[in-house]
């Protein structure tokens, strides 16, 4: 489809003018090291399909945010990613400690 041609120009602009860091190759780099020594097999059971039991819909919550474990039990409390000095990152941590707050 040619008019294909104007989202994908725009999507290239949007990447390789966007702030840059490594904080997601990091991150992703932790949990498949993560996934290496196997941990994070089991699925808590409000995320297994069909089931789905317990499971909280997050946009039916203030803000899209609701308390819920989503992180295998074996892997709580760890943290993959951490948000790079740029202002794009720092103003998503913000945002996001703001509405874990409310």
């Amino acid at each position: 489809m040619p008019e294909a041609q104007i989202p994908l120009a725009n999507a290239v602009i949007t990447l390789a003018t966007a702030p840059k860091s490594n904080a997601a190759e990091t991150s992703i780099l932790a949990a498949m090291e993560a996934v290496k020594q196997g941990k994070g097999m089991e699925i808590p059971v409000h995320l297994q399909s069909p089931l789905f039991k317990g499971y909280k819909y997050p946009h039916d919550y203030e803000n899209h945010y609701v308390a819920q474990q989503y992180l295998p039990s074996d892997l709580l409390g760890t943290k993959f990613y951490t948000p790079g000095p740029n202002k794009t990152e720092q103003a998503a941590a913000e945002y996001w400690k703001k509405i874990k707050k409310e």
